[in-house]
């Protein structure tokens, strides 16, 4: 609603005449900072309204009070503790402890694909890290779900890849993935998951790296049919 809002007040700023108005020399202060709407723009153009999304946070725009800059940050050794929001235990969080550390997580306003933040991951380890987030699905066990997501990768060394999985916490393994980004990317690239909610649903949406990579990660979102 936020991005739709913003969206309008351009157009109509605008005179909806696109050609006459360029939204990267408009500078508008709407609560005390420099709009960007070029940034508004791009919304208007590639980010759909989602709905039913199960996840929380999954565009990592809601700040991190613990942070100063809003930006919260997670480790694969989960030490620090993960100041990624939510704060509850559904809140994002690094896994799986090994002591070496590899993975570091951090909420960025540098490179995004929708709104203001997206999650940046920096991996240097050859064993598999995970950023998850921990959902109780109970209710819709046995239904299908669809997970989606963007990521642009800058930097990826042979034999590295990056994907999105769906992890059973009841049964301890993957109920379904994505296919995996192996190489460096142009521009952002959708990863997509489906498969069926678990008995139980006691589940984890997962963005998973292996080996040495560096990667932005943004607008996740998880529905259940």
């Amino acid at each position: 609603m936020k991005t739709l809002c913003r969206g309008l007040s351009w157009w109509l700023l605008c005179g909806g005449v696109l050609a006459g108005c360029s939204p990267r020399n408009l500078t508008v202060a709407a609560d005390g900072g420099v709009e960007d709407f070029s940034a508004t723009f791009r919304d208007l153009l590639m980010c759909d309204p989602v709905l039913g999304n199960l996840l929380k946070n999954g565009d990592f725009e809601d700040p991190a009070p613990a942070a100063l800059d809003g930006n919260g940050t997670a480790s694969n050794t989960g030490s620090p503790p993960s100041t990624i929001p939510p704060a509850d235990q559904s809140k994002w969080d690094g896994c799986c402890n090994q002591a070496s550390g590899g993975t570091t997580y951090q909420v960025t306003r540098t490179v995004h694909r929708c709104g203001q933040r997206a999650v940046q991951l920096v991996s240097t380890q050859a064993q598999s890290n995970v950023l998850n987030q921990k959902l109780d699905l109970a209710a819709q066990a046995g239904r299908s779900f669809r997970v989606t997501g963007y990521a642009l990768v800058s930097q990826l060394t042979a034999g590295s890849k990056l994907a999105l999985d769906v992890f059973d916490l009841g049964k301890s393994q993957v109920v379904a993935t994505s296919t995996a980004v192996t190489a460096t990317t142009a521009d952002w690239q959708l990863l997509s998951v489906s498969g069926t909610v678990p008995t139980g649903g006691s589940v984890q949406l997962r963005i998973v790296s292996t080996g040495t990579l560096t990667a932005v990660v943004d607008d996740l979102t998880l529905g259940v049919q």
